[in-house]
C-alpha cells in the first residue's frame, strides 16, 4: 500500500521538506501519481528508516551516498566514529551543566542569550538549567506584525510557565515598550 509524503512524514516524525530534500539529493525515490503527488512504497520507507538511523548518528549526506559502496568494515568504522562524536557531545553537555551549576553556586543567574533565533531551541530549555531567556532582537523587531506578536507572546508565556525571567533586547521605541509590557515581559534592554 503506498503512503503519501505527509503520511510518511507523520509516521517517521520527519518534516516533509526534509523528505523532499533526501529525494533531491538522490538518497531515496518517491513514486509519482498522475497529479505529480509523491508516494512511498515499503521499499522507500525502509530506505528512509536507514537514512534516519544514520542521520541520528550525525552522518553527513555525503557519507549516506557512500553507504551502498561500503563494506562491513567501513560501516563499522563509520559507526565507531559516530559513537566517538556522540561521546564527545555528551562530555561537552556534562561539562556545560557543571559550569552552569558552578556559576549558580556563586549566586549568579544564568540567562540563555539570543533565544528564539539561530540555533536555540526549546530542547535547550530542557537540557540546561537556566534562570531566564534573553529574547533575540529580531523577535522584538518583528513584533509589529500580528504573527510576530503571537510568537513573542508565546515565548514570554512559555518562559514564565517555566519560572524564567524574560528579557527582551533591542527595545528602541515607545510602541515596543508598550507591547512588551502588554505581553508581561520582565526586563527590557535597548537604546533610549
Amino acid at each position: 500500500m503506498p503512503y503519501t509524503i505527509g503520511e510518511v512524514a507523520r509516521m517517521m516524525n520527519i518534516a516533509p521538506s526534509t523528505l523532499r530534500y533526501y529525494e533531491k539529493e538522490g538518497l531515496c525515490h518517491f513514486k509519482r501519481s498522475r497529479n505529480n503527488y509523491r508516494f512511498a512504497d515499503i521499499r522507500t520507507i525502509r530506505n528512509l528508516c536507514d537514512i534516519s538511523f544514520y542521520r541520528k548518528l550525525s552522518c553527513s549526506i555525503e557519507q549516506l551516498h557512500q553507504l551502498n559502496r561500503m563494506d562491513h568494515r567501513q560501516i563499522y568504522q563509520l559507526l565507531a566514529q559516530s559513537r566517538q562524536k556522540l561521546q564527545r557531545q555528551l562530555q561537552e553537555l556534562h561539562q556545560m551543566l557543571e559550569n552552569i551549576e558552578a556559576v549558580r553556586a556563586y549566586g549568579a543567574r544564568v540567562i540563555f542569550d539570543d533565544f528564539g533565533m539561530g540555533f536555540s531551541s526549546f530542547h535547550d530549555l530542557q537540557d540546561y538549567p537556566m534562570d531566564g531567556l534573553k529574547l533575540d532582537k529580531e523577535l522584538v523587531d518583528n513584533m509589529g506584525t500580528e504573527q510576530g506578536k503571537i510568537i513573542l507572546g508565546a515565548l514570554v508565556e512559555t518562559g514564565h510557565r517555566m519560572g524564567l525571567t524574560i528579557l527582551a533586547e533591542g527595545v528602541e521605541t515607545d510602541e515596543e515598550i508598550s507591547t512588551l509590557r502588554e505581553l508581561h515581559c520582565d526586563v527590557m534592554q535597548g537604546f533610549r
